[in-house]
């Protein structure tokens, strides 16, 4: 049971990051839109060159084709997880964490604090195994 646990875990999480990803960039995408019209009218204006709009329109662009290249990572993403936890293909799945919020549960770990090993049950499992 710890084992599909685990193994749902390790396929939700990285679904749950790449959603977060896109829900950032799509912000990011907004903001630079509204910068782009604004340098443009400064262009029209004359207080801009033609190369501040190219630029601003160039980091759009790239900022698109990044978000393409997230939703296909996602729908693989989320094919993983549905394949982990035995749904259909077809179904739909929506991710409900919060990044933020797991990484407020999760994110005191220290990695620099020693590891009990006998506290990890399939260590002992091994150990039992060897004797």
């Amino acid at each position: 049971m710890e084992k599909l646990r685990n193994k749902v875990t390790n396929a939700y999480i990285p679904a749950l990051v790449v959603e977060e990803a896109i829900r950032i960039l799509e912000k990011n995408i907004s903001s630079q839109e509204k910068l782009v019209f604004e340098t443009r009218a400064n262009y029209q204006a004359g207080f801009v060159e033609q190369l501040d709009v190219d630029r601003l329109e160039y980091a759009l662009s790239g900022f698109k084709v990044d978000l393409e290249s997230l939703a296909r990572q996602r729908e693989k993403l989320m094919d993983v997880l549905k394949f982990t936890m035995n749904m259909p293909n077809k179904q739909e799945i929506t991710l409900m964490d919060d990044v933020d919020r797991l990484l407020a549960i999760y994110g005191d770990i220290d990695p620099e604090e020693q590891l009990d090993y006998m506290n990890r049950p399939d260590y002992v499992a091994l150990l039992k195994a060897r004797n």
